[in-house]
């Protein structure tokens, strides 16, 4: 009995918790003004189609997207990260917008026409929104770049942009060719994107993804390694990647110097040799569109490894990232 007990009582506890919020969202709801209860009459109308502008993201994949979408001025908000250079991609552009956290009553005031938010968002937020009317829609998808182009491509149709989605799902399709044109002849690169901690990332990632299209092999996904997770010293020792990827808005050179000082990866190949790279936070981090700039910026370092290890064909100087 004892051992079901536990589960029981934070199984209720959750549910306790779940149900006193969805209480205080109602009547937060009902206290508001009906302008509020109904954004549709308040929110401004886009010019170029009519459709309501006044879209609050809570997650940062949403603002990537949402700023290649929409003009500017139909972002009532965005999240905290948005503005962040250290790992928003659109960081510029997000400046001077506001910032909303998982506070219910904060969009509930900013009587947004839609929220954007994804499927690790917090259950508990996600609930009192839908049960206040809030029109929601939760990006689902990560793992994958052609399950990143769905998302483009759903979200364009929530926000009456399917034009610029389907541009949007053009260029990362004409990109990604690029990269595997340029790919074609490159040996095998085993690269292993590592957190220092200890955590690797392997198949079902968007890392895995990243490295996949940059034409190089996960070496965690070698080892049978699923998601990112941490793993013993010794399993790190035997992928024996030919490159160390950290996610870093340093120089390469520091994030070197803290492999030579790591415990377990100074013991490795790569970082004896110096083959180690940093890859913004925002490009390693992110799970919008952007992926295919990380796996560009990524192509970018094995050309650099290939010139500097294996003196690769001359023809491969100057091949970088870019897009049309």
């Amino acid at each position: 009995m004892k051992a079901n007990s536990t589960p029981d009582r934070l199984s209720l506890l959750r549910f306790a918790r779940l149900g006193v919020a969805i209480l205080v969202a109602v009547v937060f709801w009902t206290s508001v003004s009906p302008l509020a209860r109904h954004p549709e009459t308040a929110a401004p109308r886009r010019a170029d189609t009519g459709a309501p502008c006044r879209i609050v993201s809570m997650v940062l994949a949403g603002d990537e997207m949402l700023l290649d979408l929409l003009p500017r001025r139909c972002l009532r908000a965005v999240s905290p990260y948005a503005a962040d250079p250290l790992y928003s991609n659109v960081a510029e552009r997000a400046k001077g917008l506001t910032s909303v956290t998982e506070s219910v009553e904060q969009i509930v005031k900013l009587q947004p026409d839609l929220v954007v938010l994804a499927s690790y968002s917090d259950p508990v937020v996600r609930e009192m929104l839908r049960s206040v009317g809030m029109n929601i829609y939760e990006l689902r998808f990560f793992t994958s770049i052609p399950q990143i182009m769905v998302s483009v491509r759903e979200l364009g149709r929530a926000v009456q942009m399917r034009d610029r989605a389907e541009a949007l799902v053009a260029s990362m399709r004409y990109r990604l060719s690029m990269l595997r044109e340029r790919a074609k002849d490159f040996p095998s690169i085993r690269v292993l994107y590592y957190a220092f901690g200890g955590f690797v990332h392997g198949r079902n990632t968007s890392v895995d993804a990243v490295i996949t299209a940059s034409g190089a092999v996960n070496a965690a996904a070698l080892m049978g390694i699923d998601d990112a997770r941490e793993v013993p010293g010794e399993v790190v020792l035997s992928m024996k990647p030919d490159i160390i990827l950290i996610g870093s808005s340093n120089p390469n050179a520091a994030v070197l110097a803290q492999a030579r000082w790591a415990p377990t990866l100074r013991h490795l190949d790569a970082v004896q040799h110096g083959d180690v790279y940093a890859l913004p936070h925002g490009l390693a981090g992110t799970v919008s569109h952007y992926t295919v700039e990380a796996a560009e910026a990524l192509q970018d370092i094995l050309i650099r490894y290939l010139q500097r290890r294996h003196g690769a064909a001359a023809r491969l100087s100057g091949v970088g990232s870019g897009g049309p």
